[in-house]
Parts: structure tokens; C-alpha cells; sequence
């Protein structure tokens, strides 16, 4: 279990993290002006001769034409491969816009739409395989199922929160460079925050391995004592996971209030650990469901 927390909750999370740094570090979540000193290098490449034109074009030709090379390796296709072109066109335009960005104006927030969206094609087209995976298969891998969704929620909320923490310690250094010690201990108080917001979503992926666990028993003998054991102690686990998530929502706000005049930014949110009370309410339906099961089982097996 060990060895199954680091691999699908802590790695995902710290390569997350790694990836929203980076993606903040380059401005890639701001306005986009990091790309476009890219697209102006990009461009004086292309104006340096035919060799150096010949290395944009193929700079372009790696950045935008990858998914069209996947859909063409792919050996069996699908209609959710045809997300693969739409990709392509998409990358190809931001690539075009970035080398010519007088040709829209204002050319940042349009190319950060595009790099966007083509990121929600991407992954919209992750999810629809891994389900045409899930349903080509037999037998429904249920643990295989857990383990990802344990892992894509710990990476998301890395990503999410590193990027967010970015974005907020930037501002407050840039609006009070007047107030060098206010905005580092702001900076600190919201390092803290974003630190302890991620136990929600820790426990959350939690939950999940916990039903992976529950479904290699149920695989394995879905009415053995062991299972109906772990049924038990997982819905414990859930129930307790939701206290927990819900007083650190509730906990970090209340904590900044206590601050008055001490912070220059208030990170007060509304919003409840959704991904955790969705996990904890669908593992507490699946151990009643397995209960409910055991008994009908138990009375047939009388009968018989």
C-alpha cells in the first residue's frame, strides 16, 4: 500500500506541481508575452536564410503536426481519434499566430485561448480512451480505474495549486512593493494555506486506492468475510475523510480571519472539496450496495 500511494498520489502531485511551475515560470498562465519573445525568436530564425528557415518550419512541424503522427502509429482508430486533426489545426494556428502575431490584435489572450482549448482536446481525447479501454475490456479493471482517477486527482490539484499560488504571491509583491515584509509574510500565510488545502484532495485519492483495494477483494471473492470487512472500514474511512476535509475548508478561512490588518490578500473560499465529497459519497454507495448484496447472498445460501 505503501509503494501504491507514492506511485499513484505523491509522484502525480509532485509532477503536477512541477508542471504548473513551470508553466507559471514561463508566463504560460498569464498573458502569453513569454510566447510571444518565443514566436519573435522563432521568427528571426525563420529571417536568418534557408537553413534557418528550414529549422522554424521544422520547429512548427514538431510543435503542431505530433498528433497527427499518434492518429497515423495508432493501429486500431476510433471516432474519438478524429480529436487528433482538430489538435493538430490547433497547434498549427497558435504556432502560425506566434511567429505573426500582428495578424490578430489584441494576439495574447487569443493565443492563450487556443493553447487552452487545445489542452481540453487533449485531454478530452485521454479520457475518451481510457473509457473505450475500460469498456472494450471483459471485465471492468475496477482497481485500474481507482488507481487513475486517485492519480489524476493528486496531479490536477498540484498543477492547480502550485499555479494559483503563483499568480497570488506575484500580485501581492507587485501591488505593495512598498510593504517588502507585509507582502513576504502574506506570501508565507498563503504558501502555508495552499499546503494544507491539499489535504482534501490527498484524502480524496486516498478514498480511491481504498476502493482499488476493495476491488481487486471483490474480483477476487466479492461475499468473503475479508471483503465485507473492508467494506466496513472503507465507508468508516470515507465518512471520517469528509469530517476532515470539510473542518480544513472551513479551518483555513477562519484562520485568516483571525488575521485582521496582517495580510495584504485574503484567500477566503466558498467552494467545498468537491473531489473528495464526490469519492467518499461513491464509495459509500458501493459498500451499501456490497452489503445489501452479502445479505441477499446469505439468504439464498439458506434457502439452498
Amino acid at each position: 500500500m505503501d509503494q501504491e500511494r507514492i506511485r499513484f498520489l505523491f509522484l502525480p502531485a509532485l509532477l503536477g506541481g512541477l508542471l504548473g511551475s513551470g508553466l507559471a515560470g514561463l508566463g504560460l498562465t498569464g498573458s502569453g508575452s513569454t510566447l510571444l519573445r518565443l514566436g519573435e525568436g522563432l521568427r528571426a530564425l525563420s529571417l536568418s536564410g534557408w537553413a534557418g528557415n528550414l529549422a522554424a518550419w521544422a520547429v512548427v512541424c514538431i510543435l503542431s503536426l505530433w498528433p497527427v503522427a499518434a492518429l497515423l502509429l495508432r493501429r486500431e482508430r476510433a471516432q474519438r481519434d478524429l480529436l487528433l486533426p482538430l489538435l493538430a489545426v490547433l497547434l498549427l494556428v497558435a504556432c502560425f499566430l506566434l511567429v505573426n502575431p500582428a495578424l490578430v490584435d489584441p494576439v495574447e489572450p487569443y493565443l492563450m485561448a487556443l493553447l487552452w482549448t487545445a489542452a481540453g482536446v487533449l485531454l478530452a481525447w485521454g479520457v475518451l480512451t481510457l473509457m473505450g479501454r475500460f469498456t472494450g475490456a471483459r471485465s471492468l479493471p475496477l482497481p485500474l480505474l481507482f488507481q487513475a482517477g486517485a492519480a489524476l486527482l493528486t496531479a490536477l490539484a498540484g498543477l492547480w495549486a502550485v499555479v494559483r499560488l503563483w499568480s497570488q504571491v506575484e500580485n501581492v509583491f507587485s501591488g505593495n512593493t512598498g510593504a517588502p515584509e507585509a507582502a513576504a509574510v502574506t506570501g508565507t500565510v498563503l504558501g502555508v494555506l495552499t499546503l494544507v488545502r491539499l489535504i482534501p484532495d490527498f484524502l480524496g485519492g486516498w478514498l480511491l486506492l481504498q476502493g482499488a483495494e476493495l476491488g481487486r477483494q471483490m474480483e477476487g471473492d466479492p461475499f468473503a468475510p475479508e471483503t465485507v470487512e473492508l467494506c466496513r472500514t472503507t465507508a468508516k474511512n470515507a465518512l471520517w475523510c469528509v469530517n476532515v476535509a470539510l473542518a480544513v475548508s472551513l479551518g483555513c478561512d477562519l484562520i485568516q480571519l483571525l488575521l485582521p490588518g496582517a495580510l495584504l490578500h485574503l484567500d477566503v473560499q466558498l467552494l467545498l472539496p468537491l473531489p473528495t465529497l464526490l469519492s467518499a459519497a461513491g464509495l459509500l454507495v458501493l459498500c451499501r450496495y456490497m452489503e445489501r448484496s452479502k445479505a441477499v447472498y446469505d439468504d439464498n445460501q439458506t434457502i439452498i
